[in-house]
């Protein structure tokens, strides 16, 4: 859902024509979206964009939302201020359940916004001085809290589907609205989002982007990264760690 602080979007290297990028599917497909990758999740080709699985009280402060937190800390910026804006306008919007055919429970949930919904946030200027990528940040709102609070399983998939199904929405829109090739993002990558503090299998996940029918490339080695320490005074230090570049396994949604 847009942000009402979100800056306008920076001009990006990629290019590609918008008109070959197919649909995401809304069912089951045989089909698997989910790539695998060994190379470095922060070095992913400009222009695209990076997922990650969020909270909804604006914290980025364990597990691999530090790096990010680290990486691009105006995202985070407007990050905190859309959960901000839902702490103090509290609003509610219905899901998807995902119980079986024949359970008892209702076909839908009324949940607390963001929860459900992605956050796209466009590359910003000064994240790009920082560390010289041009990256848009996807925010999955999966769970009201974190650590010991957070969501049950159950709670956190059906979040995940809804904020899957919310994403290929703005990402469809983004790109029919688009001006330039630059005004959306061409490539989707991730961690094995909520396969870590929030404790869903990755397998339960996965399949959940199946369903969806986005491409992304899933980066396995960046689960454990540790923040970087820039200097953020003159930034005259960067990244020190080591990044694997990507090849020809970005696929375009």
């Amino acid at each position: 859902m847009p942000d009402p602080g979100e800056s306008n979007n920076v001009d990006e290297d990629a290019t590609a024509d918008a008109d070959s990028r197919p649909a995401a599917s809304s069912t089951t497909s045989p089909v698997n979206f989910v790539h695998d990758s060994s190379a470095d999740l922060f070095a992913a080709p400009n222009g695209s964009a990076l997922i990650h699985a969020c909270n909804c009280v604006g914290r980025w402060g364990s597990g691999i939302a530090t790096v990010f937190r680290a990486n691009y800390p105006a995202a985070f910026d407007i990050y905190a201020s859309h959960c901000r804006y839902y702490n103090n306008n509290i609003r509610h919007h219905v899901i998807p359940n995902l119980e079986p055919e024949d359970s008892q429970e209702q076909p839908v949930r009324l949940v607390r916004l963001p929860l459900g919904t992605a956050l796209v946030i466009s590359p910003q200027a000064s994240d790009i001085a920082l560390h010289g990528r041009r990256h848009w940040i996807v925010c999955l709102f999966v769970s009201r809290w974190y650590g010991a609070r957070a969501d049950s399983e159950a709670d956190i998939c059906r979040n995940v589907n809804a904020a899957l199904r919310d994403l290929a929405q703005q990402l469809t829109e983004l790109r029919i609205l688009a001006v330039t090739d630059t005004d959306w993002p061409r490539y989707l990558f991730s961690n094995r989002f909520c396969s870590g503090l929030f404790r869903v299998p990755w397998e339960v996940t996965s399949e959940l982007i199946n369903e969806v029918g986005l491409n992304i490339t899933v980066c396995t080695n960046s689960e454990h990264r540790r923040a970087p320490q820039h200097r953020y005074a003159n930034n005259s230090r960067r990244p020190s760690t080591r990044r694997i570049p990507f090849g020809p396994l970005a696929r375009e949604w």
